[in-house]
């Protein structure tokens, strides 16, 4: 027979793992998206400007920062799972 504290660590050790690589998909989400943002604004900053383009450009960037809180509150609650994985209180 199979004692449950061996399933409950088995269980805890699966949702650290899939936690953590959570974590590490929204950050590597997040740094391409850095770096896109900072190679169009490379290529931007010598032409000339648009309105109509800027006016888009203003909308996806608060698209963009809305996305980013939502990152920041899921990457908030995983970090506080992994803390209470590492001190035997989670769940």
């Amino acid at each position: 027979m199979v004692s449950t504290s061996k399933l409950d660590t088995a269980f805890l050790e699966q949702q650290k793992r899939r936690l953590t690589a959570l974590r590490q998909e929204i950050l590597s989400i997040r740094q391409r998206q850095q770096g896109e943002q900072n190679s169009v604004n490379t290529e931007l900053s010598g032409q000339a400007r648009d309105y109509e383009d800027d006016a888009q450009r203003l909308a996806a960037l608060e698209l963009q920062d809305n996305l980013v809180v939502r990152d920041d509150e899921r990457l908030s609650n995983i970090e506080r799972a992994l803390q209470k994985i590492g001190e035997g209180t989670y769940g």
